[in-house]
């Protein structure tokens, strides 16, 4: 897992901010640990979390992150880890699902996977 964060840190917007990877594979346990979504092939790294919404009881399921390597962009990856994910999200009883792109990479790729999986657009990444 900690080669794609590697790949990710060095090759996206993501670039632009430290890279810590003994925190990186902290996280990585923690989130094993408490039986969060990990979808993992040659090519593809999808991670995400089902949580509580801190205002309600509501459960909702939110991506951390999904980079697929560039020698695999193209494939339908991407599309295969967000179905993977919807199942997840079901199966553990989530409310909504909520996934984002601000990695800067294939923006409109990412949108077109993104819809054909039933989302909707809710609004907008800004980063300064």
């Amino acid at each position: 897992m900690l080669s794609f964060t590697d790949e990710m840190h060095k090759t996206t917007n993501y670039s632009l901010f430290n890279y810590n990877r003994e925190k990186t594979a902290s996280s990585f346990k923690s989130i094993i640990d408490r039986n969060q979504f990990i979808y993992i092939t040659d090519g593809c790294l999808m991670i995400g979390t089902a949580d509580e919404t801190f205002f309600g009881n509501s459960v909702v399921a939110n991506d951390c992150l999904i980079y697929v390597k560039k020698e695999h962009r193209g494939r339908g990856l991407s599309k295969l880890a967000l179905n993977k994910f919807i199942e997840w999200a079901k199966e553990v009883g989530a409310d909504s699902i909520m996934i984002g792109q601000s990695s800067g990479v294939n923006n409109e790729e990412f949108a077109s996977a993104a819809i054909s999986c039933g989302f909707k657009k809710l609004g907008e990444v800004f980063a300064r």
